[in-house]
């Protein structure tokens, strides 16, 4: 019988990944940016947004130019019905852009029309004197009222053609029946398969859309009544299958710190839901930019677009950290509206929070503040915001932390407590003994210098 010889087949290496070369690709961070003004206030105090241009090509570049009107319209109290312009005066040439294209950069206004109370110096009865601008006198703009947060938001189920879009990317139906299941992570995972930017199956969790932090927020726009039909979900809040969509666990935390966020374009005839970086880092922008989602099953339209709202948001603190009285339209927790002029410091507390309210993962049980450490220093740890911001910040008490032996973590909540416990460690080998309290504030800083970090790494 004859032996086959043939020696089995050696190894065979691959090339490696080749590192990311910013000079390959279109420099985002020297591009200008699409600055949008509020007419209502004089020239120097009235920047509203600042959107990074990541639309276009080196030789003509800005932002798409219905998610720049979308988003000028929700933070102007979900007025749909203002546009775009050159000029602070209310009469100059509208600005009227088709789906899919794209507004250049440069400095634009966002104008209102006149509600029928409102008189011509803007306010509703009588001018506040503090911020009557000599621009609207003159050009007699509406100063409409601006919202501060995404707490103080209130959801709209408005008719504009570019809301409705975002049902056209999002009502893909389910190719094969799912069975009941229980676990949120378990179904959406089986719903899913896969992370829907990248199609990539490691290391996947579920990501919510309106984050499970804003609960309050949920139950007080009535969320739940935009469950999908087909949802066999039985909790109630912003932990349900059609708040939630499967993504890898580095997008997640792209998308948690605002580095991208999901948005519709028109393009080829057709809306489609896609990545929109708002970072100016060139490999965020190759990587991810106008990249299309996979299809999108049973999952809430209305949740996806709350979620670019709470993206958005946290644009406002410049303008409310401006050591100015702002007309402000805050919606308050029994539903009712406020429309009136906040101080500075009022102003300043909405800031507080802004961009924290990601999914929220299981917090340590409150520590007793007269408890006494070895070193006989009092330790104590404070929840965010305890005083009432106006609707910013997490009021939520610490909850027991569960015995992480055994723990699904699909939805990330145990890779980032770890992180955090090991930022903790960090802080306490720097200052050990001295009492901390952890403010609102500590936390902005905090995921500053992180996004700094990211920044640094990736540049």
């Amino acid at each position: 019988m004859a032996v086959n010889a043939s020696l089995p087949p050696a190894i065979r290496l691959r090339a490696p990944q080749v590192p990311f070369d910013p000079g390959c690709y279109p420099q985002i961070e020297a591009r200008s940016l699409v600055l949008v003004r509020h007419p209502g206030y004089a020239n120097g105090n009235n920047i509203l947004l600042t959107l990074t241009s990541s639309d276009g090509d080196d030789s003509y570049y800005g932002v798409d130019f219905r998610l720049v009107h979308t988003a000028c319209a929700i933070i102007a109290d979900n007025d749909y019905n203002g546009w775009l312009s050159l000029s602070d005066d209310s009469s100059a040439s509208k600005i009227a852009l088709d789906d899919g294209a794209i507004l250049q950069a440069g400095e634009y206004y966002y104008h209102v029309p006149y509600p029928s109370t409102a008189s011509p110096a803007g306010a509703e009865s009588t001018p506040n004197p503090l911020e009557v601008s000599p621009v609207q006198q003159s050009s007699r703009a509406y100063l409409y009222p601006v919202t501060p947060n995404f707490r103080a938001w209130k959801y709209i189920e408005d008719l504009h053609h570019f809301a409705r879009a975002w049902n056209s990317t999002t009502n893909a139906a389910v190719a094969a029946p799912i069975p009941p299941i229980s676990n949120l992570a378990a179904k959406v995972t089986a719903r899913d398969g896969s992370c829907r930017l990248t199609a990539s199956r490691l290391m996947t969790e579920v990501a919510h859309m309106v984050p499970a932090a804003e609960k309050e927020w949920f139950a007080r726009n009535r969320m739940d009544q935009y469950r999908r039909l087909n949802s066999t979900a039985e909790r109630q809040g912003p932990d349900t299958d059609g708040n939630a969509i499967l993504l890898r666990a580095d997008v997640h935390a792209l998308w948690d710190r605002r580095y991208f966020t999901l948005v519709p374009k028109f393009a080829e005839g057709s809306w489609t839901m896609v990545a929109h970086t708002t970072e100016r880092l060139s490999e965020l922008h190759e990587k991810f930019h106008n990249i299309p989602l996979q299809l999108l099953r049973d999952i809430s339209p209305q949740c996806l677009f709350a979620r670019f709202a709470h993206d958005l948001f946290p644009s406002m603190i410049n303008f409310l950290s401006e050591g100015r009285h702002r007309r402000l339209a805050v919606y308050n927790t029994d539903g009712s509206k406020d429309c009136n002029w906040y101080s500075p410091d009022d102003c300043q507390r909405f800031c507080e929070g802004q961009g924290q309210g990601r999914s929220a993962s299981p917090k340590r049980k409150r520590r007793d503040p007269d408890a006494v450490t070895e070193t006989g220093i009092t330790d104590r740890i404070d929840s965010p915001c305890e005083e009432d911001t106006g609707g910013s910040g997490e009021s939520e008490d610490f909850k027991e932390t569960p015995d992480r032996e055994g723990w699904d973590d699909s939805c990330g909540y145990k890779r980032r407590l770890e992180q955090e416990e090991l930022q903790e460690a960090m802080d306490e080998s720097i200052g050990r003994g001295r009492k901390r309290t952890r403010t609102c504030d500590r936390q902005s800083e905090r995921g500053y210098v992180d996004r700094q970090v990211w920044q640094h790494s990736i540049a």
